[in-house]
Order: C-alpha cells, then sequence, then structure tokens
C-alpha cells in the first residue's frame, strides 16, 4: 500500500499569501499524518492489523468520559451551560508554547494561526493533563478529535466517543458560516474548511470510538436538550433536524 500526497494537496491552503517555512512545514506534516492514519484505518478494516482491547481489572472505571468533538460542534457552550456535566478541556495550552500574556477570551482568533510555536511535547503532554483531570473530577471531558491524541488514547486502551458532522455541503456551509461568525481566522478557514473532506474522512473511518454524527444544523447542546440514549456505533442522531 502507498501513501501519495500531490504538491497541490499540500499548497492550496497558502495559494497567493506570505507564507513561513514552518506554515509549509506545519501542513506537511498534517497532511503525512491524514495520510497514514487513513492508511492505518484501511489496515484494520481488511483486518490486516488490529487494536486489542485489554481486561480491565475489578471495579475499573470503563465509563466513556472523553468525547472528541469536531471543532465549531459547541464543546464550549455545551461546558457552560452544564459544568456539572462537561469540561471544555481545551487543547491550545498543550499544543503550542503560549505567550505569558496569552487571553483565553481571543483563543478563537488564535486558532490555526500559522505564528503559533508548536510544543514538541504534544500530544503526550496533552495526554497527560487529560488522565490527571480523569482523575480529580466525574465530568466528561470535551476534547478535540486530533488524530494524534486519539491514538494515544487507543494505544492506552482509553475509551472516547466522536462526535462530528455529516459530510455534506449543506454542513460544510453551516459550519463555515460558525467559524466566520465566532471570529476565526482565513488562515483557520483554510485548514477546517479548505480540507473538510480530509477531515471528515479521518473521522468516520475511526472504527475504535463510538460516533454520533450531527446534522448540520444541530450542536452539542441539542443532544443534552433531548436526552439521547447511550450511542452504539455510528448512530446518526435523527434528532438533530
Amino acid at each position: 500500500m502507498h501513501i501519495i500526497i500531490h504538491y497541490s494537496e499540500l499548497m492550496h491552503p497558502f495559494m497567493g499569501k506570505s507564507i513561513s517555512f514552518t506554515a509549509i512545514s506545519e501542513n506537511i506534516y498534517e497532511a503525512f499524518a491524514n495520510a497514514f492514519n487513513n492508511v492505518l484505518h484501511e489496515l484494520i478494516k481488511q483486518r490486516k492489523i488490529s487494536y486489542g482491547r485489554k481486561e480491565h481489572y475489578p471495579g475499573a472505571d470503563t465509563r466513556v468520559r472523553i468525547y472528541a468533538c469536531h471543532t465549531g460542534t459547541g464543546k464550549t457552550t455545551l461546558a457552560k451551560q452544564h459544568p456539572d456535566k462537561f469540561v471544555d478541556f481545551v487543547s491550545m495550552p498543550y499544543k503550542y508554547i503560549l505567550s505569558s500574556d496569552f487571553d483565553e477570551n481571543e483563543s478563537e482568533s488564535c486558532k490555526a494561526n500559522f505564528d503559533n510555536v508548536l510544543d514538541p511535547n504534544f500530544p503526550a503532554n496533552y495526554l497527560g493533563a487529560i488522565k490527571k483531570k480523569l482523575e480529580e473530577c466525574d465530568q466528561v471531558l470535551l476534547v478535540p478529535p486530533d488524530w494524534r491524541l486519539l491514538h494515544l488514547l487507543r494505544e492506552e486502551d482509553i475509551p472516547y466517543l466522536i462526535c462530528y458532522p455529516e459530510n455534506t455541503e449543506e454542513a460544510k456551509e453551516a459550519y463555515r458560516k460558525r467559524f466566520v461568525d465566532r471570529g476565526n481566522t482565513d488562515d483557520f478557514l483554510d485548514v477546517f474548511i479548505g480540507r473538510w473532506d480530509d477531515f471528515m474522512d479521518t473521522l468516520e473511518n475511526d472504527k475504535y470510538g463510538k460516533h454520533i454524527i450531527m446534522k448540520a444544523d444541530a450542536f452539542l447542546l441539542d443532544a443534552v436538550r433531548t436526552k439521547h440514549p447511550a450511542p452504539e456505533d455510528r448512530v446518526f442522531m435523527d434528532f438533530y433536524k
């Protein structure tokens, strides 16, 4: 099996822009990472490799307490309205080396900023913080579905659930509008709208976590209001209308 990545795929987000070597390097890294992840899932699908499930010791907490939710699904709003049940466990302080004057209230405008310096300890440092938080609280942690984090969770046999929108043009446009309305930058749109299909394919191909696939106009808060049952693999939540 070969991994083929076209030059146009790597450079498309930067066409007509003044860019740095760091920006190009990160995009190349992400492209190779997504391609590798898709190959990995294809091998799992063909049963050439598998993720084994470990036996849990008696009394172990086997609840799914990590929801890996695609950007724009409403993690922050859900956590603010139901702080007793959910924590928006943001990744930026672990993914990037942030300045001391970083304002969390302006974090939306900082996301996918190619001037951010990547922390070489990510995602191991983020996973460590997640495990510590799970021990300290009883809430569900809302995290981004970064493929590197999900890989580590699988390696340690930590269960997670993934939430993402249906892969339609309607959903893509709805999320583009959400990103603009909440103040995300053009660079952010280049990544999450420009490579929409790549993100959706990676999430759809995840064979480990359980899935909630959301309607175009749905938010995570809708799930709480509807009091949905425990989701099964690849459940399409029809009440998201």
